[in-house]
């Protein structure tokens, strides 16, 4: 496990550049969202998008931009997105 100590604002800076321009460890290239758009999007408060992360539930691969900030690939909230309206929707006999 990597110290908190070490990610100074400066690393998470580069780390974070570095994933925009390579997409994480997947060489296609991939739009991460903001912890923030995402729980717009869900229509949930954002501790309620928190409080899934620490419980493994939401959207997956979601990856730390800085000491505050969360970001999460929009592959992943599309299909959370999609599989949680799924589950939502009563259906019709």
């Amino acid at each position: 496990m990597i110290e908190r100590a070490a990610l100074t604002p400066e690393v998470l800076r580069i780390i974070e550049r570095v994933l925009r321009i390579h997409g994480g460890s997947d060489s296609r290239s991939e739009t991460y969202i903001q912890a923030p758009d995402v729980a717009r999007l869900l229509g949930i408060k954002t501790d309620t998008l928190a409080k899934w992360r620490r419980n493994d539930r939401g959207p997956k691969e979601w990856i730390r931009t800085s000491a505050t900030s969360v970001s999460y690939p929009a592959s992943e909230v599309d299909a959370f997105l999609r599989d949680w309206k799924e589950k939502r929707t009563p259906r019709c006999p």
